[in-house]
């Protein structure tokens, strides 16, 4: 397959869904609709577009592509998706037992998530790839500005839970244990 006919096909690609709003209403709606495995297909798909991009833009920057590195790479994520789309299946399951639940919402969400993350790689490489596209710069760093504004304020909840948890554990140290009449 030559680096032509991949330019190609990328290129077609972006310029068919670039504009149809119908797709992207049906895809939406279909996605969201759907049981699990067609969240797993999404993030499949998004996944192998990630390393499709991924492979192109190394080999315009010159990089010597290697099968061992791109082996670990997509066997981590892949990895890590499965392990996150599984446990949200597994949460939604005991949620619906509780709670009588008839949608995927947990699964969506992480779906979500997993997407977004993914889109933003996507996003990086077509970059590398074509820099002229600004606007995918800007793109990059809002979502990594909020990327870190939602891991501050998660440290942040963490640590007052952690002070609110040992407070309360050194006021129960700190008072006495009354004893009652009964117990003497």
């Amino acid at each position: 397959m030559s680096l032509n006919y991949i330019k190609y096909l990328l290129s077609e690609i972006f310029l068919s869904l670039k504009d149809n709003l119908a797709l992207k209403a049906t895809v939406s709606c279909w996605l969201f609709f759907s049981g699990i495995h067609v969240y797993l297909y999404a993030v499949g798909a998004l996944l192998v577009f990630d390393v499709i991009t991924g492979i192109y833009a190394s080999m315009l920057k010159g990089k010597k592509f290697t099968s061992r590195h791109l082996k670990k790479g997509l066997l981590e994520k892949l990895a890590l998706y499965l392990i996150l789309m599984l446990a949200s299946f597994v949460m939604e399951a005991v949620l619906k037992s509780i709670f009588g639940w008839e949608s995927y919402f947990v699964v969506f969400l992480v779906t979500i998530l997993i997407t977004t993350y993914e889109c933003v790689s996507i996003c990086e490489n077509i970059l590398q790839i074509n820099p002229k596209l600004t606007y995918l710069k800007s793109l990059i760093g809002l979502s990594n500005r909020m990327r870190d504004a939602t891991i501050k304020y998660a440290e942040d909840k963490v640590e007052s839970v952690k002070v609110n948890i040992s407070t309360e554990i050194k006021i129960e140290v700190e008072k006495p244990i009354e004893k009652k009449e009964e117990d003497i």
